[in-house]
């Protein structure tokens, strides 16, 4: 049987209709998902009853805020974020049809394990048959699910496309693979349709009914004009916008979640939470009157590489109990200390490193008034702080014209017997190297370039990087200011590499407190 007698077959059967996809997909999951979790799944969804469809034992948004506020996952006060949560679910359970058709008020135990799959990356990547007829999915289409789930609004006329760069921004993601799976990159925007559209044809091909073993898949050439049918052509990618107040209620859930249990934060450090997400959520909001573009939140999660994770964390709490760092209250100074527990969040949401958070203390602590304290001390507290990586965090104030605003700057030190000489490659490959970032008031991270020399004592200055190229935090000799420097020029001879969407700039740092952290 020729592959368009095949398809012809499965047209005519209905098996190509989105409800009949959808659930080959969700048994295809199902294949690769541990049974002891697909029975913890159907056993707490025997506990909810059913709603006014008529769909039994589903889950609809009161019964999912509450059991997520009953177990610990939710705080009361950010029941707002856990409705968004739900959203992205919904989402997420039609996908990649979410934008076609209207989205399910309650979700199926099928449909709750679908979006459950795609909110982690590596069983995500299950679902596509990678291999020569398929291309296999890159860490930015995952990135482009969540983007596509917090997208609210469709607005091309504030910011045209650019087609071209459209274009060469799409080849870049879709070839950031690694070594072993690279020989499976394709490009995914191309004349037939964006990545949304490829989205829809590649499930269709990897979900394509199975006639028999030995029989070649149909190509996924032939599957074309069936996706163009099924995903329409009224949504684009480029015209989708996330609106900044939605994603910045989101962010407070992902941060406070990120160690588990949500009971651990203090109500009165819910005001210095929102804070931590406005500089976040500034990272990824750069042009007034404009909502957050694809192109902007691809490249702002990558400073933010383990926030969205916490998506998978929070929701995996109907299959089983998150992990709690039971300690990490023990940890967190007094207020007033540079490193709060917002502080440290965020902080976890950027870092890939071995730490062992509940395990932090401070090794060294300056104020303003000490007067002892110089730059060449400091680099040699830094150089004899012991063999595991540290924490250096500065706090203070920048001015801007009549106004002054708090500030936080610091650098992950990874190496501390080699990079002040020569930044070392990454210890393992999902561990940072020695980075620069800014935790206020914007969030921003800046990574060091291996083999340069990642500090030195220059004139009695204590210098990170060089002030003409890349990024440079400078702390003069007797600790009371800082110099924070952004140059665009000269990047590719960088110890840390700038932002490109921030610009050129130098802003002088009135210093307030110094901390180290690491293990005692």
């Amino acid at each position: 049987m020729t592959y368009t007698n095949r398809l012809n077959s499965w047209i005519a059967e209905g098996a190509m209709d989105r409800n009949c996809i959808l659930q080959r997909l969700g048994e295809r999951i199902t294949d690769f998902t541990k049974d002891e979790e697909i029975a913890q799944l159907y056993q707490k969804f025997q506990l909810f009853g059913a709603v006014d469809n008529g769909k039994p034992h589903c889950l609809d948004q009161t019964i999912f805020l509450s059991f997520l506020c009953s177990h610990g996952a939710l705080p009361s006060s950010l029941t707002e974020a856990g409705s968004i949560l739900f959203n992205i679910l919904q989402y997420l359970s039609q996908a990649p049809f979410s934008h076609q058709q209207l989205l399910p008020e309650a979700l199926t135990a099928e449909e709750f394990l679908r979006a459950l799959t795609w909110t982690h990356y590596e069983k995500a990547c299950l679902v596509n048959r990678e291999g020569n007829r398929c291309r296999g999915r890159t860490p930015a289409d995952h990135r482009r699910l969540f983007f596509q789930s917090l997208a609210t609004d469709c607005d091309d006329r504030i910011l045209p496309l650019d087609v071209k760069e459209w274009q060469q921004q799409t080849e870049r993601r879709a070839f950031e693979l690694t070594d072993y799976r690279h020989e499976f990159a394709r490009i995914n925007c191309d004349e037939d349709g964006d990545e949304m559209y490829h989205d829809v044809l590649e499930v269709i091909f990897s979900t394509q009914p199975v006639v028999d073993e030995a029989l070649a898949p149909v190509e996924q050439d032939e599957f074309h004009s069936i996706a163009k049918k099924l995903h329409g052509n009224d949504v684009y990618l480029h015209e989708l916008t996330i609106p900044p107040a939605r994603l910045h209620t989101l962010v407070k859930l992902l941060l406070v979640a990120r160690f588990g249990h949500c009971g651990m934060l203090p109500d009165e450090q819910l005001p210095e939470l929102s804070r931590v997400a406005d500089s976040i959520v500034k990272l990824f909001h750069r042009i007034a009157g404009s909502g957050i573009t694809w192109p902007m939140f691809d490249d702002a999660a990558r400073k933010v590489p383990l926030l969205f994770d916490t998506l998978y964390t929070v929701s995996f709490n109907l299959l089983g109990q998150p992990e709690t760092l039971s300690d990490l209250e023990q940890v967190i100074p007094e207020p007033g200390n540079i490193l709060t527990l917002p502080k440290l969040t965020q902080l976890a949401s950027v870092l890939e490193c071995d730490f062992s958070w509940d395990d932090f203390c401070p090794l060294y602590q300056y104020n303003s008034d000490d007067n002892s304290n110089t730059a060449s001390s400091l680099a040699e507290t830094i150089d004899t702080s012991g063999e595991y990586p540290i924490l250096l965090l500065v706090s203070g104030k920048i001015s801007h014209e009549n106004t002054t605003e708090d500030a936080v700057f610091g650098a992950l030190i990874a190496n501390i017997t080699h990079d002040g000489t020569d930044i070392q490659p990454k210890p393992q490959v999902d561990q940072d190297s020695t980075l620069l970032f800014q935790l206020s008031p914007v969030h921003d991270v800046f990574r060091g370039n291996v083999g340069r020399a990642g500090w030195s004592v220059v004139k009695e200055e204590l210098c990170f990087g060089e002030r003409d190229c890349g990024v440079a935090l400078v702390f003069a000799k007797g600790l009371k200011g800082a110099t924070v420097v952004h140059s665009l020029d000269g990047n590719d001879k960088a110890v840390y590499e700038s932002s490109e969407w921030r610009g050129t700039w130098s802003t002088q740092v009135e210093v307030k407190a110094i901390e180290i952290w690491s293990y005692s």
